[in-house]
């Protein structure tokens, strides 16, 4: 899946690094903020917001790289998000060996956040 949603086809998840993730309690529902350095466009910084969180897992090893996204799943099932960002490659629906995943009711995805150089 080169694009996450095919409004957003002016930017790509594919290469980008999570820099930060930051899991919060809003209006009563647990949240989660992603933000991501996009090598396309070069220099732009995104940030997506979970809402309505059901499930997340990261797993951090300080012996392994983290937060390089080299593939990614994005499905819409039953009302809800789901996004692996280690997905299984060998099936297109929700896996038990998919890795770095959130489930959500909502979410919202800011461009443009800052510019680098």
């Amino acid at each position: 899946m080169m694009h996450l949603i095919d409004d957003n086809k002016d930017f790509s998840l594919l290469s980008s690094r999570i820099t930060k993730y930051v899991v919060y309690e809003g209006d009563g529902l647990i949240c989660m903020d992603l933000y991501f350095r996009l090598v396309y466009p070069k220099g732009l910084l995104l940030k997506m917001t979970f809402k309505d969180v059901k499930e997340y897992s990261f797993y951090w090893n300080s012996n392994c790289y983290h937060g390089n996204i080299e593939n990614f799943k994005y499905i819409q099932h039953d009302g809800l998000h789901y996004i692996s960002f280690d997905p299984d490659e060998e099936v297109d629906a929700v896996s038990e060996a998919d890795q770095d995943f959130i489930l959500c009711s909502d979410m919202v995805i800011e461009k443009s956040i800052d510019e680098v150089s």
